[in-house]
């Protein structure tokens, strides 16, 4: 998020320049650039404070290949063993979130996004 924000800051800041000084419009793209630099510096800060659990990860990683083995093999004989697919499908898609979410910083993003939220909105 805070390299989109930068970028468009970027963009903006180049149009602004581009401007003419009496331009109506002037005022409104600095106004929107300050605007964003307020949001640019607490994303920045939480995107380079961010802690990742590489164990969380890979631990997702193992039981995810794991519980997709099971399935593999419930499919592979079917009959009965077809109901390891109850187990196997939960947990599968467990592990996907749970991978994702900490690839994205996890519980350390979510605590410094609530840190740097502003407290009126």
């Amino acid at each position: 998020m805070a390299d989109k924000l930068l970028c468009a800051m970027k963009e903006e800041a180049t149009l602004l320049n581009e401007l003419p000084e009496d331009s109506p419009a002037r005022q409104q793209l600095r106004d929107h650039l300050e605007w964003m630099a307020e949001r640019y510096v607490p994303e920045r800060s939480v995107q380079v404070q961010v802690k990742i659990e590489w164990t969380a990860i890979m631990g997702s990683l193992i039981l995810g290949a794991a519980a997709s083995t099971l399935g593999t093999w419930a499919i592979t004989v079917g009959g009965w063993t077809l109901l390891w697919l109850l187990l196997a499908l939960p947990v599968v898609l467990a592990c996907i979130y749970g991978f994702f979410f900490e690839a994205s910083g996890g519980e350390s993003r979510e605590r410094l996004i609530r840190e740097w939220r502003p407290s009126g909105g």
